[in-house]
């Protein structure tokens, strides 16, 4: 795998009604952690890694340290923030000179994060990227084809990539009926794969994934997340996604009678609707 995710920590100064992390809590990761995942960057030859959140931003020393154990080359390294430090260009220049081994900012945006994020913010944080050297760009998630007149507003601040992705309905997106909606159920998701498959996870607290949807970040033990790299790769669940479609998967966990709904186009709710149709509630 060559790209590897690090959930740093669950803390946000943001109060989203749709934050995918919900009632997870975590102060960070552990000494053992930490050492763990630059011991897989190296071991792995991992070219992109990812720091992510809660807020990266507010684990600073710990994403220090781990660039300090990768040893060179450093592979591309990003992160995925909030902007809520860009208050100005020379405020964001300084928060983003104090990270080690940068190579460029993804902004998450979307309709919800409005009321936190001042939309000078984005000017901001670009242009500093700008000044430092660093690739910028924005995620924007949608509830609704509605919400793409956000793209307006965000191309008023500069010309770099903007990101789409629908919102899933995972931790306080989906106690508060925020996900994307779909207007039916496309018969085409069946013959899709699981679209992170390939991208090696880590979740401050838990272990190892490669599931970016509720059956990492939900309530409860997951039989998808496991303490060490090996028991992940070995597993019957990395087994399943990696191999098969979801129809795949629906004849190898011998499935019958399935009735799915309009929010099941969404690959992570598919599987996540697959899993537990297998296995109950806490999968």
């Amino acid at each position: 795998m060559d790209k590897f995710a690090i959930v740093l920590g669950y803390r946000c100064n943001f109060k989203c009604e749709h934050c995918i992390v919900g009632d997870k809590k975590g102060t960070g990761l552990t000494a053992a952690e930490k050492d763990l995942v630059a011991l897989t960057v190296r071991r792995g030859g991992i070219g992109n890694l990812l720091f992510v959140g809660g807020e990266p931003t507010l684990y600073i020393p710990d994403m220090n340290e781990i660039v300090s154990k990768l040893g060179n080359p450093l592979p591309n390294i990003r992160m995925t923030t909030n902007g809520h430090f860009a208050k100005s260009k020379a405020a964001a220049v300084k928060v983003l000179r104090r990270i080690s081994g940068l190579s460029g900012i993804n902004l998450s945006y979307d309709s919800l994060h409005e009321k936190f994020l001042p939309e000078e913010n984005i000017e901001n944080l670009y242009l500093a990227c700008k000044e430092v050297g660093l690739g910028f760009a924005v995620l924007l998630s949608l509830r609704s084809p509605m919400d793409l007149a956000l793209l307006n507003k965000i191309r008023k601040a500069g010309k770099f990539r903007v990101l789409i992705q629908k919102l899933l309905p995972v931790g306080a997106a989906r106690s508060n009926d925020l996900g994307f909606k779909y207007p039916s159920f496309n018969e085409g998701a069946l013959s899709m794969h699981c679209p992170t498959r390939d991208n090696l996870i880590y979740m401050c607290g838990q272990g190892f994934t490669v599931c970016c949807g509720a059956l990492a970040f939900g309530p409860g033990v997951s039989r998808a997340v496991f303490p060490t790299l090996e028991g992940l790769m070995s597993s019957d669940f990395y087994k399943l996604v990696a191999k098969n479609s979801f129809s795949g998967m629906i004849r190898k966990l011998r499935l019958t009678g399935l009735k799915f709904k309009p929010e099941h186009s969404a690959p992570c709710v598919l599987c996540e609707y697959l899993f537990k149709s297998k296995y109950g509630e806490q999968t």
